[in-house]
């Protein structure tokens, strides 16, 4: 359909918009600026992809005169390239694709994340696969193996919007304020997001999502073929309770007293329980015991949480104990620990297919970067912390799948993945939230946030935008390197046959 993609580096994904060339790496509204502002920044927008594209020719040239070959990269030379510069100038891409991120070395590599479907559009090729891309994107002599130099910080991700039909029955997701899309708005809690600037850029406005846009529970729920996004439990109904539910709420946590600092808040504990009420209520809609564990052991659960666990809780001695009473290793085994039960009550409801993100650099924040960095980028004793959380979830990953046999548990590398953003950025942007923050880390109320929003990485002291959580959603979807996710991504998740339940 026509002009039915806003194709930006902002994504609003809603369908309905119209693109122009101009809106081809940030989402401009020239009703919000004045005429004078609006001409400045797509001017600077212009220039800024003109540069990128020059950028990109040069590491072409000085590839092929290193290495001898006039392919730097299988698949997408430079000619391929300006063909889809063309097309996308000309208005004439319009098969439903949208832009993430741009690739660092040797130019812009592009990663098709939709099986058995057609390159033809794009790339002039027919028939390919994503795998396909991903070796096209490899150079010549170069081994399957990604060294640490070539990780990608900025890259371009083409991925299908309107995807078709639905992949999985139902999709329910754990979690904190990273997926909390309204659940905490009617609780007595400091923890809350619905109100401007928080929404900007969502087509309806501040939701109780803790960004500008659509958080990583939302675009995933796209890329499964969803047509609207999952209702919050707390104003859940009906079919709701079929189709899946969105548990998250801003300042849960792993322990059940992480940020009650801040006031009230839902627990994953609490959030099993509000499940286990729909584990009931599919029961009493499907009719019987046996029709409601089919259905609930074809869905996706995904769990995010972990954060809060550490930001509101280890590292803030004033009001939790857990510091003075764990190292940080000792720390990351007790809610490892808590962790791998709460999953296998989570099993025992019915979920046979699981998704659980890792926790991102938490050390990278605006609000950790204050105390901070000893000259380094981020402050690496909070990073190093959080990856021996890391590593001991992917462990339980592990232990998961032998223990659990009817069952599929994946690990999602949320630090890797929203890492590569960090050598791009510097520390001007890296530091600086987009919007003006409160004495707790949160928006202001009423303050106009920053303007051109996917230069930043945080969004507020904690929490990433738009554009950053759609990176990682799509490398959660689909991987980009073998680091992303383990020991699969959530597309093979969901194509994955369980005897238990097929």
């Amino acid at each position: 359909m026509e002009g039915m993609v806003e194709m930006s580096l902002h994504i609003s994904m809603q369908i309905g918009y119209k693109w122009t060339a101009r809106q081809e790496f940030f989402d401009i509204n020239p009703r919000r600026y004045s005429k004078a502002d609006y001409k400045l920044v797509v001017d600077g927008i212009e220039d800024t992809v003109a540069r990128r594209y020059r950028q990109y020719k040069a590491n072409v040239n000085a590839y092929i005169r290193d290495k001898g070959t006039a392919v730097p990269y299988r698949g997408l030379t430079t000619d391929v390239w300006e063909k889809c510069i063309e097309r996308s100038s000309s208005q004439k891409f319009k098969n439903m694709w949208f832009i993430v991120r741009i690739l660092r070395d040797y130019g812009e590599k592009v990663l098709k994340a939709k099986l058995h479907h057609s390159c033809q559009r794009p790339f002039g090729q027919t028939g390919c696969k994503s795998r396909d891309v991903h070796e096209w994107q490899r150079p010549e002599g170069e081994s399957q193996q990604v060294n640490s130099q070539d990780r990608p910080s900025q890259y371009f991700i083409l991925l299908p919007l309107a995807i078709g039909a639905q992949q999985v029955p139902c999709f329910f997701i754990f979690g904190d304020s990273l997926i909390d899309n309204g659940n905490n708005n009617d609780l007595v809690t400091q923890a809350k997001a619905n109100y401007l600037p928080y929404g900007i850029d969502f087509r309806g406005g501040p939701t109780g999502r803790f960004t500008n846009g659509l958080n990583t529970a939302d675009i995933l729920a796209k890329l499964l073929g969803f047509e609207n996004y999952v209702p919050p439990f707390a104003t859940a109904q009906g079919q709701d309770f079929i189709n899946g539910v969105n548990y998250g709420s801003g300042s849960a946590g792993i322990r059940s007293e992480t940020g009650q600092h801040l006031g009230d808040r839902i627990s994953l504990d609490r959030q099993l329980i509000n499940h286990n009420l729909t584990v009931s209520r599919n029961v009493l809609l499907l009719g019987n015991d046996t029709s409601a564990k089919q259905h609930l052991g074809k869905c996706l659960y995904t769990l995010v949480i972990g954060s809060n666990d550490y930001i509101n809780n280890y590292y803030m001695p004033q009001n939790y104990s857990t510091s003075s009473s764990y190292t940080p290793d000792q720390y990351a085994t007790v809610l490892i620990q808590q962790y791998s039960q709460q999953l296998k009550i989570l099993y025992n409801y019915g979920a046979r297919k699981v998704s659980v993100f890792g926790l991102g650099p938490i050390g990278c924040t605006p609000a950790e970067l204050a105390m901070g960095t000893n000259g380094s980028i981020c402050v690496d004793s909070i990073n190093n912390a959080v990856q021996l959380f890391n590593d001991k979830l992917r462990l339980l990953v592990d232990d998961l799948n032998k223990s659990l046999t009817d069952a599929k548990f994946i690990y999602i590398n949320a630090m890797e993945i929203m890492s590569g953003f960090l050598p791009d950025l510097g520390m001007r942007l890296l530091g600086t939230p987009c919007c003006k923050v409160s004495a707790i880390g949160q928006c202001i109320p009423g303050q106009a946030p920053c303007l051109i929003r996917p230069l930043h990485l945080f969004y507020d002291n904690f929490h990433p935008t738009e554009t950053v959580n759609l990176a990682v959603a799509a490398r959660a979807y689909i991987s980009l390197l073998s680091s992303d996710a383990y020991p699969f991504d959530i597309q093979t998740l969901i194509q994955f046959k369980l005897l238990s339940v097929e």
